[in-house]
């Protein structure tokens, strides 16, 4: 889901690859657009908010030589071009839908200009099969990290492309398969989570700040407030919270369902934690039962899917609030950029729109 430049429209998509735009005032539908194959991978709009670009697969879920970029006129809802990404080892497509990262069978890494189709940078100096994970990056989009085998990070400076060929950085630390990663605001940290430990980076040195210990089985999702000031760490059992400042711990939220997994985001002031729990709602033959964390179950009737997101104090994580109207999971969530339109998407196949002011100020 994304918000038009204007934020007067709010664009969805769905599996079977429908995209569809929202007036966010009156709730109406006023474009339709079709003629994807398969699920919708990638969203993307011009600043001018009149050029939509999109990107699928034939493969669904996933990135393959077979991903399609396709650039749509929002006024008409008709397509200005398509770009084929025949290439083998398609790995990642940048968030502004403009390059692309392939991957050949020797382990070569290289950046292409979707629209030129030239080489932007190589990265050369790697081991085949050196890299585990996809690359995500800074919001500037000035660095990337990739997760390696051996549990390390790596790291490239974008703009620098004469340095590309290898890594700007190499951090070592972890002793299990990472799973989790994300930048800090403003570039300068990265957190990484395996099984049960995060460590938070400064980016500069290479150094780990601090490493912490979550009692998790596994580190599913890891959010930076937008202030740079907290991280938040999350899985099945528990959110975590950290002062990235002190490496101080601020609080623990217990979610109030047993969940399936995890999505964090932090609200535009850095004040509240969203989290979405890939939940299970068990259900007995005269009630529903909301289990929070710790409690056991001998027998259930039956078991359907629920679909709830909880809002948390980020300076103590005290639980807020908790939030019903999806039938099945949260999966997605966004904020406009005035911050008074908050959006959740389902499973269920439903989009809703929340007025922020209000949901944030229910006790």
């Amino acid at each position: 889901m994304i918000f038009s430049p204007d934020e007067k429209t709010l664009l969805t998509s769905t599996q079977n690859g429908t995209i569809q735009g929202w007036n966010i005032e009156t709730g109406s539908q006023h474009f339709k657009i079709t003629g994807h194959v398969g699920e919708i991978l990638h969203l993307s709009i011009s600043e001018n908010g009149k050029i939509l670009t999109t990107a699928n697969s034939l493969a669904s879920r996933w990135l393959t030589d077979d991903t399609y970029l396709q650039h749509w006129d929002i006024s008409t809802n008709g397509m200005l071009s398509t770009d084929f990404l025949e290439f083998e080892g398609v790995e990642t497509i940048t968030p502004d839908c403009r390059n692309v990262i392939i991957k050949d069978k020797n382990g070569k890494f290289e950046m292409l200009d979707i629209e030129t189709k030239n080489t932007l940078f190589t990265i050369t100096e790697m081991e085949k099969d050196a890299l585990s994970g996809k690359f995500i990056f800074s919001l500037d989009g000035k660095t990337a990290a990739a997760s390696g085998k051996n549990y390390v990070v790596h790291l490239w400076q974008i703009a620098n492309t004469s340095q590309m060929s290898k890594p700007w950085k190499t951090l070592k630390g972890h002793t299990k398969w990472i799973k989790a990663m994300a930048f800090s605001p403003d570039g300068k940290m990265l957190a990484s989570g395996e099984n049960k430990i995060i460590h938070l980076w400064n980016l500069e040195t290479g150094e780990i700040l601090f490493s912490f210990t979550p009692q998790l089985n596994t580190v599913e999702d890891i959010a930076f407030s937008p202030d740079g000031k907290t991280l938040a760490g999350g899985s099945r059992e528990a959110i975590y919270l950290w002062d990235t400042a002190t490496g101080k711990e601020i609080g623990v939220c217990i979610p109030e369902r047993i969940t399936t997994s995890m999505t964090l985001v932090f609200s535009p002031d850095s004040k509240i934690l969203v989290s979405a729990c890939g939940a299970r709602v068990l259900k007995f033959a005269d009630r529903e039962v909301m289990l929070p964390s710790g409690g056991w179950i001998t027998a259930t009737a039956s078991t359907d899917d629920g679909g709830i997101f909880q809002l948390w104090d980020s300076r103590t994580g005290e639980l807020l609030s908790t939030h019903t109207g999806h039938t099945n999971h949260v999966i997605a969530f966004a904020f406009s950029k005035d911050s008074k339109t908050f959006t959740t998407g389902s499973r269920d196949g439903t989009v809703l729109l929340w007025d922020w002011e209000k949901i944030a100020s229910v006790r």
